[in-house]
């Protein structure tokens, strides 16, 4: 429960402290708190220097940049948001952004600065460099899958690929996306399903599981698990899809500290061959913030063959 308080405090704050002025102080803010977060984990490496050569490269680069980033790595300043254009769709009340000339549309409320912020973090993180990047040139969706984009979001990931994939699965719950993703892939809406539920272990009003949703499918399936530290609820749910020999999956492991792992060994006792993504992320969620801070981000898994060369039509990189 809210503290009244606090809460009538803040509305007064909000209603005497120009919007300007307030950016300033939480900018500030930030600042000191990526401050004191760079020296502990300096401090962390000083007593602990067999890890700290296995994330020299990382910590050079946060130290140098004197701020905390989620992807540790100098390609990140390459893409300049403001040469992002928005657009408005009048008719629909959205906003949207070309990519590959296809409309991805972001909540009504996302100011332009907003869109423009979202969507570069998102080619920020498919970069052809980044931890974070679900395919490679030898992993990705080809146009036998049946994609399941579980965490789907805005759906970029799945407007990429839409046209080379023979049908579309995306699991979102967040209401604010209903709409965005209804509109993103109308053009496609035969071959693609959104289910507006999460993904989980069990079945109920609110979450699905994924053998349920596929129990009358055929494969060949390609997983794409991003659900904020419930990916292990999903690969429980989605156990006798994994038993299937043309089941592959890719995987965020960076959401809890030991998924990287714990999601290793898990899919390797099931038969699948794993890869892990080059490099590591550093996660600014507060609550994710332990020794030693960085994490791999994300495991690739299959049972038998990858893929035999590069996609004709993607890349590995969302451009």
């Amino acid at each position: 429960m809210s503290n009244p308080y606090f809460e009538t405090m803040r509305r007064l704050y909000r209603k005497c402290v120009p919007l300007r002025v307030r950016r300033s102080i939480e900018r500030a803010r930030n600042q000191y708190n990526e401050k004191i977060l760079i020296r502990r984990i300096n401090r962390y490496f000083e007593t602990h220097q067999e890890e700290k050569r296995f994330f020299q490269k990382e910590l050079d680069f946060i130290n140098r940049a004197k701020s905390i980033q989620m992807i540790p790595y100098p390609f990140i300043f390459e893409k300049e948001r403001s040469k992002i254009d928005v657009y408005y769709d009048s008719g629909a009340g959205f906003p949207y952004v070309l990519h590959r000339e296809r409309r991805l549309y972001f909540p009504s409320k996302a100011s332009p600065d907003l869109v423009q912020k979202m969507y570069n973090g998102l080619l920020l993180e498919q970069h052809m460099l980044s931890p974070h990047q679900y395919f490679s040139n030898d992993f990705f969706p080809t146009d036998n899958d049946a994609f399941l984009d579980i965490g789907a979001a805005e759906g970029l990931i799945s407007l990429e690929w839409v046209e080379t994939v023979r049908a579309i699965i995306l699991f979102e719950p967040e209401p604010i996306w209903r709409e965005p993703l209804a509109l993103t892939f109308e053009p496609w809406k035969d071959k693609v399903r959104i289910i507006a539920k999460a993904a989980s272990s069990f079945d109920d009003d609110k979450c699905q599981m994924v053998d349920s949703v596929l129990q009358y499918q055929n494969g060949p399936f390609l997983l794409k698990l991003d659900v904020e530290g419930q990916e292990a609820a999903v690969l429980k749910g989605a156990s006798k899809t994994l038993l299937k020999p043309d089941t592959r999956v890719v995987c965020c492991t960076y959401h809890r500290k030991e998924d990287a792992k714990t999601f290793e060994q898990f899919f390797s006792e099931g038969g699948y061959h794993t890869q892990m993504t080059d490099g590591y992320l550093l996660p600014t969620d507060k609550e994710m913030q332990s020794p030693p801070y960085f994490r791999r981000g994300v495991i690739r898994a299959w049972k038998s063959q990858r893929n035999e060369g590069p996609s004709q039509e993607n890349g590995a990189e969302v451009s």
